[in-house]
């Protein structure tokens, strides 16, 4: 003899396991490591993994100079390429927006005069 659940036993079932999937995978997702303002964090946390698939002239931060990407003399991060690209969600194309720390460190770092730090 086969023993037929209630629906609403099902219904329960099926959302109780829609949500420990939700929560599974809400604790699995990974949190953006701390990015300093310097160009050495921001290379190695947002250059490196986000940007250099498509602009492998950002490599160096010389390369980065000669883009035209960013203006030491500028302390403005408005008046910066790199920030305003980022900051308007333009870029990096094809992947999340930064979150609001990348965006913190990157314009910190610009006015503190984006030093190859």
């Amino acid at each position: 003899m086969v023993l037929l659940q209630p629906f609403w036993y099902i219904h329960f079932m099926v959302k109780v396991l829609l949500i420990l999937t939700l929560l599974s995978a809400l604790a699995s997702a990974q949190t953006p490591p701390k990015v300093d303002p310097t160009f050495t964090s921001i290379h190695s946390n947002i250059l490196s993994t986000k940007c250099v698939q498509c602009h492998r002239n950002y490599d160096k931060y010389e390369d980065f100079l000669r883009a035209r990407m960013i203006n030491p003399k500028s302390p403005d991060p408005h008046r910066s390429t790199f920030f305003q690209v980022t900051y308007a969600g333009k870029m990096p194309l094809g992947l999340p927006k930064l979150c609001q720390q990348e965006m913190d460190a990157i314009s910190n770092w610009i006015k503190t005069g984006s030093l190859n730090n």
